[in-house]
């Protein structure tokens, strides 16, 4: 993958934020935003419910969104990300992911993680 990616993160959520200000693929081919200040209603839609990555014209969300990142990267990285969308590998990876996303506001409490944005009410 060539073109520079772009993800969009939950700025409302501590552990979203934390990742994003650390991201270990963090690099300056890899463009990271905050949801709140994305414009494209899809985007922000989505992001309410995972990690988007935009490359290429399209949108990945979860662990399509990771193995895009890991993709991106290439050599070790790079099949790391082809392995999560293997068929042994993706069906519990994706598991993995919605339970850690269904969980990220209390595991931001329980790390004491502070968002970026806070959350309007």
């Amino acid at each position: 993958m060539t073109e520079r990616p772009t993800v969009v993160y939950d700025d409302t959520c501590g552990m979203c934020s934390a990742l994003a200000r650390r991201a270990p693929l963090r690099a300056d081919d890899v463009t990271i935003v905050g949801g709140s200040s994305v414009v494209d209603p899809v985007v922000r839609d989505l992001v309410q419910d995972a990690i988007v990555v935009t490359a290429g014209g399209r949108h990945h969300t979860g662990v399509d969104a990771i193995a895009v990142l890991f993709e991106h990267r290439g050599g070790a990285t790079g099949r790391v990300g082809r392995l999560l969308r293997s068929r042994p590998v993706r069906p519990v990876a994706e598991v993995v992911y919605r339970l850690v996303a269904r969980n990220r506001r209390r595991i931001s409490r329980t790390l004491r993680l502070r968002p970026d944005r806070r959350q309007e009410a």
